[in-house]
């Protein structure tokens, strides 16, 4: 069977692109194989491993291993409530290492991209091929990222932001196909919103008077598409490359001895586009540190301030620390408004793609899944009560 692992992508397909991307008359051999790949954390997409068995090797360095990202439509009974645009979460991505690479910083750390297509009408998906980064590490809600961690990330989100500013000529190069505002359409539908706040209310039903309030402020702030759109004109008229989706599952680590983690690469571009950096902020903030170390999330916003003013204070979009914290707490409102409820039954998700069957872990990663849920609770709320 030439198809991989039951999607419309074919073995055929990739030897063809890759071979004209690597330049190389090698072809597949037999002992060509596909693993599914990122249990737990592949929302959007279909990650698998392939390992290619190269044969009539031309001499040439060719990669043994890569990951396939397939982007195809789900039949309704599996997509559930969400209407997430399979062509347009591709194609994204896919315009992201072909076109948008040269808005980012040349040492910006994002695997190789190899090839990939756009979304087939025919065959009802999309690919992206990029490198396979081996002995990676996974962190995911059920982890805490040590606050040196924390401002690695910060540091090059940083970066990305000054390259924007310094060099606009490059910011205009960007291109993008709008599925992060299509993604976004799926959560002004109150319908779907409010039912992810009574499985939100079945799980914690001692919050539910603040889950009553979180229901009150969707109906207000998430009613409609145009209402969301004008809200954040309000709050924010930057303008620059975000990565969309950088939660920690989205990143790619490194272990040291002492269990710290140190970021790699920044993977899963899907949901890039242009707007405000504290988007971007408040996806890997909220969800890579320790529930008792939110007091110290305006100290990684003024890190990310410093790294920018030192670098382009002239040019800085934020007239003031005090501005950028401003927008970032509107922003983290409204946002986790929508993304809180989703986050309810995540420890099984963590605990497949962690591989993990020991009862004492999982009951452990439960309980700071579950100090993570009520903290990210009070800090929406409070932000909601004085901003909206």
């Amino acid at each position: 069977m030439d198809t991989i692992l039951g999607t419309p992508i074919t073995w055929s397909m990739i030897e063809a692109d890759l071979k004209k991307a690597l330049s190389t008359s090698a072809i597949f051999g037999p002992a060509k194989k596909a693993e599914t790949f990122g249990k737990g954390c592949s929302f959007l997409s279909k990650t698998i491993l392939l390992t290619f068995d190269w044969q009539d090797d031309d001499s040439q360095k060719l990669p043994e291993k890569a990951l396939l990202k397939v982007c195809q439509r789900q039949p309704q009974e599996e997509r559930g409530t969400d209407i997430f645009d399979s062509s347009l979460l591709n194609d994204n991505e896919l315009l992201l290492y072909t076109e948008t690479v040269k808005a980012l910083p040349p040492n910006f750390p994002i695997p190789r991209y190899y090839c990939g297509r756009l979304y087939s009408k025919e065959l009802e998906a999309g690919y992206v091929l990029i490198e396979f980064v081996a002995n990676a590490s996974l962190c995911h809600l059920v982890h805490n990222v040590q606050f040196a961690g924390v401002l690695e990330v910060v540091g090059w989100l940083a970066e990305m932001a000054v390259y924007g500013i310094k060099k606009p000529e490059k910011l205009a190069l960007a291109k993008t196909v709008d599925a992060n505002d299509e993604c976004l359409k799926d959560f002004t539908r109150l319908e779907i919103s409010l039912a992810r706040y009574d499985k939100m209310e079945a799980h914690f039903p001692d919050l539910k008077e603040d889950i009553d309030y979180f229901r009150v402020k969707t109906r207000e702030v998430l009613k409609d598409f145009d209402t969301l759109q004008t809200l954040r004109d309000k709050i924010s008229n930057v303008k620059l490359i975000c990565h969309g989706d950088p939660w920690p599952p989205n990143l790619l680590w490194k272990r040291g001895a002492n269990g710290n983690f140190h970021v790699f690469k920044f993977v899963d571009w899907q949901l890039f586009h242009i707007g405000t950096p504290c988007w971007d902020l408040t996806l890997f903030l909220f969800g890579c540190m320790a529930p008792e170390d939110y007091d110290r999330i305006p100290d990684a916003i003024r890190h990310y301030y410093d790294l920018i003013n030192e670098r382009v204070a002239d040019k800085n979009p934020w007239d003031s620390f005090e501005q950028l914290l401003t927008e970032f707490k509107k922003t983290f409102g409204w946002l986790m408004l929508m993304l809180l409820p989703m986050n309810v039954g995540m420890l099984g998700s963590c605990m497949e793609a962690l591989d993990e069957v020991d009862e004492a872990r999982i009951a452990e990663y439960g309980r700071l899944l579950d100090a993570k849920m009520r903290r990210l609770s009070e800090e929406t709320k409070k932000y909601l009560l004085k901003w909206y």
